[in-house]
């Protein structure tokens, strides 16, 4: 078995909807999807505007939403398929300068709790993966 990687922008509709229909072209099928696009902003909320928040979130949160929506109807066709979205310690725990950040990773926590219930009967599982950065 082989891994193949698909760029892709997150941010751009086309671009996710261009990439899915390759696969699905190529190889038939799609068995993992791993959401793992995001950055980090950081600042306290009162330094940053209302636009670096909602990009924070376009990419963070609603990239997500893009991918895996494009992704859904396939795996449900399939009646298998695993989504593994890469969230951090920080969708636990807020911490400062970290407010919007944090924010985009409480909500992709929720929402990939949330999704779990609804795709489980197609055979879909939903994984959270939850990286923290290492003391040493």
């Amino acid at each position: 078995m082989s891994l193949q990687v698909v760029q892709l922008d997150v941010n751009d509709d086309k671009s996710v909807k261009d990439a899915i229909d390759r696969i699905v072209t190529e190889k038939r099928r799609i068995d993992v999807l791993v959401n793992n696009a995001g950055y980090g902003l950081f600042g306290s909320l009162e330094d940053m505007s209302i636009d670096e928040i909602k990009k924070q979130f376009e990419t963070n949160f609603f990239g997500v939403i893009r991918v895996t929506k494009q992704v859904l109807p396939i795996l449900r066709e399939q009646n298998n398929g695993i989504i593994v979205n890469v969230s951090s310690v920080g969708g636990r725990i807020g911490l400062p300068v970290l407010s919007a950040y944090h924010s985009t990773k409480f909500a992709l926590e929720g929402l990939s709790e949330s999704i779990l219930y609804e795709v489980r009967p197609f055979g879909i599982r939903v994984i959270i993966i939850e990286p923290r950065r290492n003391q040493n």
